[in-house]
């Protein structure tokens, strides 16, 4: 009966190893599909902001400045998932 249990425990700790490789495959690939798009949008961004009058370059700073705080709200998020959550 203990050789099972021990048996149990070891294949538990097998798999929640591997989970945790796969978590952080997946958050490293999900940060850089999303902060790739993301740099080209800026990118384009500042170009309108350079062509913009107006009321259009109103709209423009706003993209502007939404699309810096996503990297920082990006990286948060990816940095908790990446923290595992201790039972107490």
């Amino acid at each position: 009966m203990a050789k099972k249990v021990v048996i149990h425990v070891q294949d538990t700790m097998r798999k929640s190893e591997e989970l945790s490789l796969l978590k952080s495959a997946f958050l490293s690939n999900m940060s850089h599909d999303v902060r790739t798009p993301l740099a080209r949008i800026i990118g384009l961004v500042d170009v309108l902001v350079e062509e913009c009058q107006g009321e259009q370059l109103e709209f423009a700073e706003m993209i502007r400045d939404s699309g810096d705080r996503l990297p920082i709200a990006s990286n948060g998020t990816v940095a908790a998932s990446s923290n595992p959550v201790r039972a107490s």
